[in-house]
């Protein structure tokens, strides 16, 4: 009966295909019938379950999605502690770092490259190398990388560096890279300076730490292609559909080199207008932030103070100003605002005192380490988007005493 009701959920096709089996022999198998049918009816299951999971309100509750406007955060998050690296690097270049700042230098550069130069596939910065960045400073910033993973259908995906991007490369490689004892050409390496080839848990990590997201290469594709049928014309959505190597309607064009570059162009200043006025301000700070470090390398600390007063876009501006604000020009801002401009503070699904009760009465019933059962206990109202994750950390700063019973 079982295997019955699962034969009257496939579709005229399957059942077709299941009959020509038959009909050449297989019937006389015995189980052979249930076994077709079974696989048959658990494939077509299996893609419902899949287009369940990729809905964006599944995926928003899960805390798998965020908004153009979300992921603009995650740079300047990080930037202060990328800046002080570089700081350090450049005023004490003998002096040794430690290797899990190196380490974190090397995820920023990556995160950089997927969030401000291309949203691209993981493998075009994997093997991105330094001869490259070298040929690209005088090639007008571009790089037409030949080795990712749809390379045989596209040839070629060029990226393009503006002046900025360049410098934040460079800087890197000069200052942050050597420390690394790098044994290969590629930019990213590891602690033991072999090619880094975990971008996509890399990601994962640094956008977590800085909106509670999990956000991976991948899903930051989508993101965009998603973000693009709102805020972009037709034809714009093609040329970043193209531009990421993504989209399977283009997937059947060949793209040479040049006709790759055009796309590469077109498609960063979709994505400028995408990010609107506050990916313009994003890109101001970091250039405030890491370009004047060439221009002034050996501040000293008063300079230093004193430099605050100059910056270019204050915290309050990161985070309130929204796509609607497209055509608005920023107002001059007061010496205040402009001092605060180093305390960047992005907005984070903080803990209330109720939740703090809750977490406590969870780990005296549960116990330490049961973060999901946690979760999931309904008298414990958490808000939407709450992950065991940010509970552990919570638990960990907040009831270090219960902490210890694990």
């Amino acid at each position: 009966m079982a295997s019955s009701r699962k034969y009257s959920l496939l579709t005229d096709v399957q059942r077709s295909v299941l009959s020509r089996y038959f009909d050449e022999g297989m019937t006389g198998k015995g189980q052979a019938n249930n076994t077709l049918i079974e696989k048959a009816s658990e494939a077509k299951v299996s893609k419902e379950t899949i287009k369940h999971d990729l809905d964006i309100e599944t995926l928003e509750s899960k805390g798998h999605w965020a908004t153009m406007d979300e992921l603009l955060q995650v740079i300047p998050y990080h930037l202060p502690r990328y800046e002080k690296i570089i700081k350090q690097c450049k005023n004490h270049p003998n002096d040794p770092l430690c290797a899990l700042e190196l380490s974190f230098a090397t995820r920023f550069i990556a995160v950089y490259l997927f969030l401000q130069v291309k949203c691209s596939r993981p493998m075009t910065f994997q093997y991105l190398t330094v001869q490259m960045i070298e040929t690209a400073k005088i090639n007008g910033g571009f790089v037409d990388q030949k080795q990712f993973k749809t390379a045989s259908t596209y040839g070629f995906d060029s990226l393009m560096f503006n002046t900025a991007d360049i410098q934040v490369i460079d800087d890197f490689i000069r200052h942050v890279r050597p420390r690394l004892e790098p044994k290969c050409d590629y930019v990213l390496v590891t602690r033991n300076g072999r090619q880094y080839n975990k971008l996509s848990n890399l990601m994962t990590k640094m956008v977590f730490d800085a909106i509670g997201k999990y956000i991976h290469p991948s899903r930051y594709r989508q993101i965009v292609e998603t973000e693009s049928v709102k805020n972009l014309t037709k034809e714009e959505q093609d040329v970043v559909s193209k531009n990421q190597k993504h989209s399977s309607v283009v997937a059947r064009v060949h793209y040479q080199k040049q006709h790759s570059r055009d796309i590469a162009k077109k498609g960063q200043e979709c994505m400028k207008k995408l990010q609107g006025i506050k990916g313009e301000q994003v890109e101001e700070y970091i250039q405030s932030k890491l370009c004047a470090l060439n221009q002034a390398p050996t501040l000293s600390n008063k300079d230093q103070a004193a430099s605050v007063s100059n910056e270019e876009l204050t915290t309050n501006e990161i985070q309130n100003t929204h796509y609607q604000d497209k055509t608005k020009v920023p107002e001059k801002r007061s010496q205040q605002e402009v001092e605060n401009s180093d305390k960047l503070v992005v907005k984070r699904l903080q803990f209330t005192k109720e939740e703090d009760e809750f977490l406590k009465e969870g780990l005296l019933h549960y116990g330490y380490g049961q973060w999901t059962p946690i979760l999931r206990d309904k008298r414990f109202k958490f808000p939407k988007g709450r992950k065991p994750d940010s509970l552990k950390k919570r638990a960990d700063s907040k009831f270090p005493t219960l902490c210890k019973k694990k």
